[in-house]
């Protein structure tokens, strides 16, 4: 991954940019606030958690760039969005959301959401052949959703356990995803798996191109024609996908980045030309319109807006 600032911070979840104020109380993804969360420790390893609790809507719609695994236990109902209108599941499944894809989850506080979540990075799943996945469970461009049986998923358990276990190396860890990944594979079938439809298929990869290429110059025209579509429809489908702008994404992306930056002590100078921009007077006027407070103030005393 490109940002390498990001892989070496010290929390192993750190949340940053791309939060655009919520424009609406619907709970649809197209609709709320975005955040990009990028997780230090497992961009390319895998990275795995258990946790109970009552309800659950801490995240606003949100992409990251790894695969992201999420086995629910039990009945209680589920809201998901992915880039579709929203979808209420009941009772155990797997869920299966690709890199770079916009995504929500939501439990009423009177419902227990009880669930292991897995992520991992790129390198892992070029491990795998595409075969393995007759009902491209792991190669879709959107949310895929496994209905199982409370039993079907306890059989997961202990491969769960050794990915969340400090104890487990990292090449173990790699050896396991891939016994977990192709048992999942094997509980889909077309009465129990649904794969949700991608409207704008080709999105999460424009999203991925511009995470992965922010310190370069990015414009709508070039990105029109490296992904063969007319630069008014990909303008049109973008905000309709992400409720900003190709330009604001582009921005919200490098300002991000330049938080990170600016915590590992790097100049502003060094910062801006980090993140694609070519004048420093701008990048220090874009980072306070965004930020609220200007990027030297931000690497001294980050608690005052984070």
């Amino acid at each position: 991954m490109p940002c390498l600032a990001i892989r070496r911070f010290v929390l192993t979840f750190f949340e940053f940019g791309c939060i655009i104020n919520n424009r609406t109380d619907s709970f649809g993804c197209g609709e709320e606030a975005i955040g990009i969360r990028f997780y230090e420790n497992f961009v390319q390893g895998v990275f795995c958690f258990h946790k109970s609790s009552m309800g659950h809507d801490r995240f606003s719609p949100h992409l990251h760039p790894n695969t992201e695994i999420l086995i629910k236990h039990g009945n209680s109902r589920l809201t998901f969005c992915s880039m579709q209108e929203p979808r209420e599941i009941d009772g155990p499944c797997i869920l299966i959301h690709p890199p770079y894809t916009l995504h929500r989850i939501y439990a009423e506080p009177d419902q227990t959401y009880d669930r292991h979540v897995v992520y991992f990075g790129e390198k892992i799943m070029e491990m795998f052949d595409p075969s393995l996945f007759p009902l491209n469970t792991f190669s879709s461009c959107s949310t895929t959703v496994i209905r199982c049986a409370d039993q079907e998923l306890e059989e997961l358990l202990p491969l769960l356990g050794a990915l969340e276990s400090e104890a487990t190396a990292a090449a173990e860890k790699s050896l396991i995803l891939a016994l977990l990944v192709v048992r999942i594979s094997r509980k889909a079938r077309p009465e129990n798996t649904i794969v949700t439809a991608a409207e704008h298929s080709y999105l999460p990869a424009v999203v991925q191109y511009i995470v992965e290429h922010a310190d370069q110059k990015i414009s709508l025209p070039d990105l029109a024609s490296r992904f063969f579509v007319n630069r008014d429809k990909l303008n049109v489908d973008f905000r309709k996908y992400l409720n900003i702008t190709v330009h604001q994404f582009v921005m919200e992306t490098r300002i991000a980045r330049a938080k990170c930056f600016l915590l590992e002590s790097k100049s502003v100078k060094e910062t801006a030309e980090l993140c694609g921009f070519d004048n420093v007077s701008y990048f220090m006027t874009a980072f306070k319109n965004m930020v609220g407070i200007p990027p030297a103030q931000y690497a001294k005393a980050p608690q005052l807006v984070d």
